[in-house]
């Protein structure tokens, strides 16, 4: 396999994943701008249960708009109505997705990262992926009758940079501000990226039948631009 071609397998492999993200919108009080990005989350499944996971200070946020939704495969799910469970010291929090509420959702299938999966005959390559939705490039404007959905894809490396961090414990990830992809595998520049907080870091893993997967990590609580460092809050024993 050449590079281009692994390159374009592992891409492929992010594009397909992306399907368990869930960003999240508030209403805006900005002209002409109805709702606006302001994190991530994604769905998880542990002991035949889901859950929907995302960063503590993203939760935080919950409370400053009157309306909020997280998005999950083109369905809306009333946040305010979940009841989160929170570690402000990991940065992690997480709500139970029972079959009631997915049902009023009108969600009846979902795309989701099984907690309690087996690794024992997978591989870490050390290639990392960072996703998740930038909130400059999600709003939601009716009057122009434009909604911009835009998930970025962030390929990095383990990194042993140690930057001030309220968190007690992290994974800390390196990444190249000039080889950021959009959920669809293109170039992206995105300016800034808020919003990204609570979604999944992943680690590309892979069988003796060269199968790719990936295997959840932790998910992205801090960025540090200057030094161009993602902080992971990992997930172990989360639930």
């Amino acid at each position: 396999m050449t590079s281009n071609e692994l390159v374009g397998r592992v891409e492929s492999a992010a594009i397909e994943w992306a399907g368990t993200l869930a960003p999240f919108f508030g209403n805006s009080i900005r002209s002409f701008v109805d709702a606006e990005g302001f994190g991530t989350g994604f769905v998880a499944k542990h002991q035949g249960e889901f859950f929907l996971i995302t960063a503590d200070h993203v939760v935080d946020d919950i409370d400053r708009y009157e309306a909020c939704v997280a998005n999950v495969l083109g369905r809306s799910l009333d946040v305010k109505a979940l009841r989160f469970k929170r570690d402000a010291s990991r940065d992690i929090a997480f709500a139970r997705l029972t079959e009631d509420y997915l049902a009023r959702s009108e969600i009846d299938s979902v795309r989701y990262f099984d907690l309690g999966r087996s690794w024992t005959a997978w591989q870490g390559t050390g290639i990392y992926v960072v996703s998740g939705y930038p909130a400059s490039q999600n709003q939601l404007k009716l009057k122009f009758g434009k909604t911009d959905r835009h998930g970025l894809n962030i390929f990095c490396s383990a990194s042993s940079a140690k930057p001030k961090s309220a968190l007690t414990s992290y994974l800390a990830f390196s990444y190249d501000r000039k080889k950021l992809k959009n959920a669809q595998g293109c170039s992206f520049n995105s300016p800034k990226l808020n919003g990204i907080s609570g979604g999944p870091c992943m680690e590309l893993m892979v069988d003796t039948r060269r199968t790719l997967s990936f295997r959840l990590v932790g998910l992205v609580s801090e960025f540090h631009a200057k030094e161009a460092v993602i902080l992971v809050s990992p997930l172990v024993g989360l639930v």
